[in-house]
């Protein structure tokens, strides 16, 4: 059965899902130190093992930055990643702004899976590159 926890992101389990991806390995000691300094973590566990993670940083109020969403192979293209992304954003949409900014920097060939959540890719000419969300709540 899949679950989502929040704030509950181990050094470890992050550890164990960057081992998936082609992204360079980290000391403990930072993903530690980096997990303390996030707004938020959300992880996804599948039969209480992990299979994935979403972390934001950013000042809580104006400015989001989704970090580091990572999914295991074995359950991509199942939804998981659009979850985690979802939990993010309801957290923001909780506590942002309006007009606050949520921004990301998708892996190459991944910003379709962002713009299917609503995510633009910025222009490049006007404010530079990357994709953002810009939260208006009504």
């Amino acid at each position: 059965m899949l679950k989502i926890e929040y704030n509950t992101l181990t050094a470890e389990e992050w550890a164990y899902l960057r081992a998936s991806t082609p992204w360079t390995s980290q000391p403990k000691e930072i993903f530690t130190t980096a997990i303390e300094n996030s707004i938020l973590t959300v992880s996804a566990y599948y039969d209480d093992n992990i299979i994935g993670m979403g972390r934001m940083t950013g000042d809580n109020i104006l400015s989001f930055f989704i970090q580091d969403i990572v999914v295991l192979p074995d359950y991509q293209n199942k939804g998981v990643g659009t979850l985690l992304v979802n939990s993010l954003l309801d957290y923001v949409y909780r506590h942002a702004s309006s007009f606050a900014v949520v921004s990301l920097m998708a892996s190459k060939e991944r910003e379709s899976f962002y713009e299917k959540i609503g995510f633009q890719k910025r222009d490049g000419r006007t404010k530079g590159m990357g994709m953002e969300l810009i939260i208006n709540p009504s």
